[in-house]
């Protein structure tokens, strides 16, 4: 049970920016499963660059969203753009609100992408706004594990907020991967790689 001193306590901003990133799986966990509750992580997502560019490279494949959230992109993705999705999110309180949209070609599941084996091939492994929470030391080599699940044709999207905080996720990923697109959406200043191998 947890205490609501320590749920206000992790929803703070800078201590959730900590706890998210630099703590174990398990505070890491119930820091994430707190903004969630708290309802502070309430995203949408619009038809945009994005969307379009996921449904370009998914070819009517799979996807594996990792840290999915409650999965409000799937409101805006074509059902004919994938034939297999699976939503990965250490939080189970996000699985849990991205359940409503599962169905026989839609899952979900409670996990870690830094110890997540994938059981198949993904024509589209995705990290919106979630990339900028595995530890750098980490990155690069989940990134190439994660290539290996690739299909043939198949890319890795990662999309960030703020492209100037993050320029040392741009800068390994235009340098040690092959970049299909790399730049900022029309009239903003969010960012999107889509690389493979």
């Amino acid at each position: 049970m947890v205490s609501p001193m320590l749920r206000r306590f992790l929803t703070m901003r800078g201590v959730c920016y900590i706890a998210t990133r630099f703590c174990g799986a398990t505070i890491r966990q119930l820091a994430f499963d707190e903004m969630y509750k708290s309802g502070k992580w309430n995203f949408q997502e619009r038809r945009n660059e994005l969307t379009t560019t996921v449904e370009k490279y998914a070819a009517k494949g799979s996807i594996l969203m990792v840290g999915c959230g409650t999965a409000t992109i799937l409101e805006c993705l074509g059902q004919d753009t994938y034939s297999y999705l699976c939503g990965l999110d250490i939080s189970a309180e996000a699985i849990s609100k991205a359940s409503k949209y599962a169905n026989d070609k839609i899952k979900f599941e409670v996990g870690d992408i830094q110890d997540y084996q994938c059981d198949r091939k993904f024509n589209v492994i995705l990290f919106s706004e979630s990339f900028y929470y595995i530890p750098r030391s980490r990155q690069e080599s989940l990134l190439n594990r994660l290539c290996q699940s690739l299909t043939p044709d198949g890319c890795i999207i990662v999309t960030l907020s703020d492209p100037d905080r993050y320029a040392d996720i741009i800068q390994l990923i235009e340098g040690k991967f092959r970049c299909i697109k790399s730049g900022p959406f029309v009239g903003s200043k969010r960012y999107m790689l889509v690389f493979n191998k």
